[in-house]
């Protein structure tokens, strides 16, 4: 669905090629930005404390640096694993309607959160936002297969359903269909409200058993409202200075100095597209993060010295190669990789551990310590997450596998 989502704003603005791309290290986005023919100039996050968030003055600059008439649009994340935090749409949404370009938004599994909700409310009322993608599955607790792409715009849900080919299995429909019907809204609202309590209540329970051990420490994320990270191995501090706070560099801050709020006193505020939201369901599953690729900024995060960012025009596409060093006081990346295959062993599939130390090629693109959102992100950490459906229940019986899986682990 991402593929025909691009191809359809392609349609539109056929000089357009360009894809920004605040980094988020997923292949889903990635592969359907290289399959639509596309160009994609990947923005660095910038590092505030343990958490990893957008960096608008890097895009702001990629978008002068691209010319607005050649960028196609922003392709922006709201649900990721963390230390990656949401990203900040509504901004985002800002800047893509001050140029005049297209704003994608993969939102894969933010339905069932209502802060990733209220933050595209946001976008849609202070500035652009084209089409917003989710997966089925990752939301309604249906089998794999459907997405539902919404937007502001009655004439863009219209003008894509027109250009979507057809054919597609009725399958996923059927499914979500079949699912709505036995929950009802009222069931839907409870799991939400569940979802909610249940994350409060796994970062509760990981802080006090981390807090009984030298070798994990949970990571301070207070911008993704699902996933939570664990740091392995000693704690280090965090890479932090003071163009850090906010008001820096990628934070926002009181006053003028926050692009929507420049914003909205040059305009007053008002829509882009209209008030509300219409969607459609079709077959197809939507990207689930997104991932980096080779173009990208240049410039480093507050307090941090980024390796080296090498381009290889010739070949068709750009390399991204960063320092593949870990820099978590020596833990060794295939050891740490270790706690992973353990904890799957134990029936905790939802856990992914990265190291920091893999680099992963995709199509044209290689792309340096993959799975850490950053070229230079300070600790190796695995991570969690409260999805809907979860309850105390199962994170009292993941605690109980985490223990034995790192009592495992330390005997490696």
């Amino acid at each position: 669905v991402l593929v025909v989502t691009l191809l359809h704003l392609k349609q539109i603005r056929p000089s357009a090629s360009v894809v920004l791309f605040p980094r988020i290290d997923q292949k889903a986005c990635v592969k359907a930005v290289l399959t639509a023919g596309l160009r994609l100039h990947t923005v660095e996050n910038v590092l505030v404390g343990d958490e990893l968030r957008t960096d608008l003055v890097a895009l702001e600059e990629a978008v002068k640096a691209e010319g607005s008439e050649n960028v196609l649009c922003v392709l922006s994340t709201t649900s990721c694993f963390a230390p990656r935090a949401t990203d900040r749409v509504d901004q985002i949404a800002v800047l893509c309607r001050k140029h005049d370009i297209g704003h994608v938004i993969n939102n894969a599994y933010g339905v069932q959160c209502t802060k990733h909700m209220g933050i595209i409310d946001a976008a849609c009322r202070f500035g652009r936002v084209d089409y917003i993608v989710q997966s089925t599955d990752k939301n309604f607790m249906v089998p794999v297969g459907g997405s539902i792409v919404a937007s502001p715009s009655a004439d863009h849900i219209q003008n894509l359903s027109q250009f979507y080919p057809g054919r597609a299995s009725m399958a996923p429909l059927f499914d979500l269909f079949v699912t709505l019907l036995g929950m009802g809204e009222e069931g839907f609202r409870k799991l939400l409200r569940q979802r909610k309590d249940v994350f409060a209540y796994l970062r509760q329970k990981l802080e006090e058993y981390c807090s009984t051990r030298n070798d994990i420490f949970v990571l301070s994320t207070p911008h993704n409202p699902i996933s939570i990270a664990v740091g392995i191995g000693s704690r280090v501090a965090s890479v932090t200075s003071a163009d850090a706070a906010p008001g820096a560099r990628g934070e926002s801050s009181p006053g003028p100095a926050s692009p929507l709020d420049l914003d909205r006193a040059a305009t007053g505020g008002g829509t882009m597209h209209g008030e509300a939201i219409r969607g459609i369901t079709d077959a197809g599953s939507a990207g689930g993060g997104g991932a980096p690729s080779g173009e990208g900024s240049r410039k480093p995060g507050p307090g941090k010295k980024l390796g080296p960012i090498r381009h290889n025009r010739s070949a068709g596409a750009d390399q991204c190669t960063g320092r593949t060093k870990d820099v978590s006081s020596g833990a060794d990346p295939s050891r740490v990789t270790m706690l992973g295959s353990m904890l799957f062993s134990r029936k905790c599939t939802g856990a992914r551990v990265v190291s920091g130390g893999d680099t992963k090629t995709i199509g044209p693109l290689v792309i340096a310590r993959w799975g850490s959102h950053s070229p230079a992100y300070p600790f190796p950490y695995f991570t969690v997450a409260a999805a809907i459906g979860m309850t105390r229940e199962d994170v009292d019986i993941f605690l109980t596998r985490l223990s034995a899986a790192l009592k495992s682990f330390a005997k490696r």
